[in-house]
């Protein structure tokens, strides 16, 4: 009878053990699924520049290629900073809005900035029968340049340059060559003497054209200054540097007021005084 009953309560006992244990595994089930569903998302950005840093808002999130950044889910503004701001890529920034919500991947692409020169100017830059423009030529591109390209202009022969060659930093840069039979492009040649009836107040004259240099160097200046403190609080939203920028703002438009006066007063005083 004892053992009877010992069994009866050892059974009882392990029927008791198992539905503890199962209730156990199911509240560490619902756990995981509280995890899964807390709102954070993955995100990866990738770029054809090399180490452009990415921006997420205003926090940086990185040098891309970023993969599997987690973030919660919502609205966003990406920002890729172009670490090389001259020579083979434009001068400027990648900046796209996304909602998030879902495990994402971005790829930002910044375009190719190339420059086309010749001597002489005007030459026909011409790639797979397309005319991207004459020289001197500025030209975005969507894809990397290979191959080659062609130099064209009347009177003289077609140069072929091969874009393998093509250096970031200062351009291409070619010179064209007359053909056998072309005829020399005439020079007009005329007498642009001036007699004035009055002395000129050379003096006055030097200054105000010395003043209109100054001026205009200032304007520059204060602008370029504007500029990059612009960019600085795109990316910071720190209002001291917007309030600097406005303030080299103020200070270029009047540079260049006083860069028109002076011009104005340079034109009155040599040609009409």
């Amino acid at each position: 009878m004892n053992k009877i009953i010992l069994r009866i309560s050892c059974i009882a006992f392990g029927i008791l053990y198992f539905a503890c244990t199962a209730g156990m595994l199911y509240a560490q089930e619902d756990s995981a699924s509280v995890a899964d569903s807390s709102g954070y998302i993955s995100l990866s950005v990738h770029t054809n520049v090399e180490q452009a840093e990415v921006f997420l808002d205003s926090a940086s999130i990185g040098v891309a290629p970023v993969d599997n950044y987690k973030v919660k889910k919502g609205m966003y503004d990406v920002k890729l900073l172009n670490p090389k701001r001259l020579g083979d890529w434009q001068n400027e920034n990648l900046i796209m809005t996304i909602n998030l919500n879902k495990d994402t991947i971005v790829y930002a692409g910044f375009p190719y900035y190339y420059e086309f020169n010749s001597i002489p100017f005007d030459a026909g830059v011409i790639r797979n029968d397309t005319l991207l423009g004459n020289t001197p030529l500025r030209y975005m591109s969507d894809y990397l340049m290979k191959g080659i390209v062609t130099f064209r202009k009347n009177n003289y022969r077609d140069l072929i340059y091969d874009m393998n060659s093509y250096d970031p930093l200062s351009g291409a840069n070619v010179t064209l060559k007359l053909k056998d039979n072309a005829k020399n492009e005439p020079n007009v040649i005329k007498n642009k003497g001036t007699q004035f009836k009055t002395s000129r107040n050379l003096t006055l004259i030097m200054g105000l054209a010395a003043s209109s240099i100054a001026a205009g160097y200032f304007a520059y200046d204060y602008k370029t200054k504007a500029n990059d403190l612009y960019t600085e609080y795109t990316f910071t939203g720190d209002k001291e540097t917007l309030d600097e920028s406005r303030q080299n703002d103020t200070y270029f438009a009047i540079a260049l007021v006083l860069m028109q006066a002076a011009i104005g007063g340079l034109v009155y005083f040599l040609f009409f005084d």
